[in-house]
């Protein structure tokens, strides 16, 4: 299993490099979530770094975004709270296996105080603070994801609690989150 595990971890690097060769990637396609281990197994010694956001704010996002590939679980607001109770007991599964090496960036504090917020991180990753960080939006690098745009601009806030103009729609949606966050584990 191994040699599968290294020739994927080939192929990924491989492709990766044919966009940028820093040795640092960034892959947070949606269902990362779900292999975690095995990326951990493909590359060892990789960080992750979990974002998370407030859960109504995330499953909102996901619900308003036109992605370019179907989302199945983001038409329906009682399946994406269900999805995403599932997506937290998932990582909350993965953060506890020794091979995941994992530290958790919330959304809410990175945009309140990106310094503070970041400072973990960097730790984490082996990095030191430097003002370049904040300047991201500078950047001239292709970014083919959904949240292309809104890399392009300076950290922002208004996205938090952004839910709450939605919220009286939100009954199907708080069900689902409650109901999923109450399975019990394995079930």
């Amino acid at each position: 299993i191994q040699k599968t595990i290294n020739e994927m971890a080939r192929n990924a690097m491989k492709a990766y490099n044919a966009v940028h060769r820093r040795h640092t990637v960034t892959d947070k396609q949606p269902y990362n979530h779900f292999i975690l281990p095995l990326i951990a197994r493909m590359f060892p010694g990789s960080k992750v770094i979990h974002c998370q956001r407030d859960a109504l704010d995330c499953c909102m996002s996901n619900y308003s975004q036109g992605f370019s590939r179907m989302q199945m679980h983001t038409h329906d607001l009682y399946w994406l709270g269900r999805y995403y109770a599932d997506y937290e007991r998932i990582m909350n599964a993965w953060s506890q296996l020794p091979e995941v090496d994992m530290t958790d960036l919330k959304y809410e504090s990175l945009v309140e105080n990106p310094q503070q917020a970041l400072s973990g991180v960097l730790e984490h990753i082996g990095h030191e603070w430097t003002d370049e960080i904040l300047k991201f939006h500078e950047s001239d690098r292709t970014i083919k994801t959904a949240s292309r745009d809104q890399v392009r601009v300076p950290l922002y806030s208004s996205a938090v609690g952004k839910y709450k103009v939605y919220e009286h729609h939100l009954d199907e949606l708080k069900r689902g989150l409650e109901e999923g966050r109450a399975r019990p584990h394995g079930g």
